[in-house]
């Protein structure tokens, strides 16, 4: 449910952003202000998986004499997979620059830790902004 998502991380998205841009230097326009530049944020929550088979390691062909075998499966782990971009834009909404971040979303953690490690996460990508001159 989208909608749930974005109650449940918009308000912790928002302002570990706007804290973390703050200890930047960067000030948050007031109301009716023209800005510098926008933010705004995707993010998406999903299921992956990752498997191995038998035999998925072995040479394409098999010199050393083992017969043919099915390839079954042996290894497989289904889980939640959470991806953030924030994406920094010009007032006019052209893209100036772009930072990411996924991991796996542990639903063993309470609601305060899976809030920590999204500011954390945000803390790391503002890190990167604004980009160094060349």
């Amino acid at each position: 449910d989208p909608e749930a998502l974005k109650a449940r991380f918009e308000p912790v998205i928002v302002a570990s952003a706007e804290q973390a841009l703050a200890k930047k230097g960067f000030v948050k326009a007031a109301e009716g202000q023209a800005a510098d530049f926008l933010v705004t944020y995707f993010a998406l929550v999903s299921v992956s998986t990752s498997g191995q088979t038998l035999g998925q390691f072995l040479p394409g062909t098999v010199a050393w004499g083992l017969p043919p075998f099915p390839a079954a499966t042996t290894s497989l782990k289904i889980y939640e997979q959470g991806s953030l971009v924030l994406e920094i834009m010009s007032p006019e909404r052209k893209p100036l620059w772009r930072g990411g971040a996924q991991a796996e979303v542990h639903r063993d953690r309470t609601e305060a830790q899976r809030q920590k490690k999204l500011t954390e996460v945000i803390n790391d990508i503002v890190k990167r902004f604004p980009p160094k001159k060349k």
